[in-house]
């Protein structure tokens, strides 16, 4: 199955249940993922429909992406530039981005592969916080960098 029949597919909305059927029947989609169940498959067609409609180059600052040195920067629930993003991913999501998109053991991706992808894929769903920012051009992969918490912007140290 093509991307411009999952479109088509999903431009029908009396046939989306029809549609979604055939995209779990479907076994080698060429350039996506294999869904594993009618809930995951349901949220990969709302995405695709969603993430084509509608979506912006990244446009920001060097910090947007590498806010710190490398080094410093941890995990987060809430991160606040593309690599403490690509950090806090789940380790599942890593696995299968590595296998998907880069074609490689996850153990041999790091993030600045990942980041180099993110520039060159240069594009977001959205410019308000947090930035959806996509990793593959299908918009399969992303990651979410949000703003840094106004307290943190105006403290200062004694």
């Amino acid at each position: 199955m093509r991307r411009s029949e999952v479109i088509q597919l999903h431009s029908r909305k009396p046939r989306l249940l029809a549609g979604l059927s055939l995209l779990m029947q479907e076994s080698s989609l060429r350039g996506m993922p294999q869904v594993g169940s009618w809930a995951s498959a349901c949220v990969r067609l709302v995405r695709v429909a969603i993430c084509w409609s509608v979506s912006y180059a990244l446009s920001f600052s060097p910090q947007f992406f590498l806010a710190d040195d490398p080094d410093v920067i941890k995990r987060s629930e809430r991160p606040t530039c593309v690599y403490q993003a690509l950090l806090s991913m789940r380790q599942e999501t890593w696995d299968a981005m590595a296998r998907d998109v880069f074609g490689c053991d996850p153990a041999r991706l790091d993030p600045f592969t990942v980041m180099d992808k993110v520039r060159e894929t240069d594009t977001c769903s959205n410019l308000d916080s947090p930035v959806q920012v996509w990793i593959d051009a299908e918009g399969w992969y992303d990651v979410l960098v949000y703003e840094e918490p106004e307290d943190s912007l105006h403290n200062t140290a004694d």
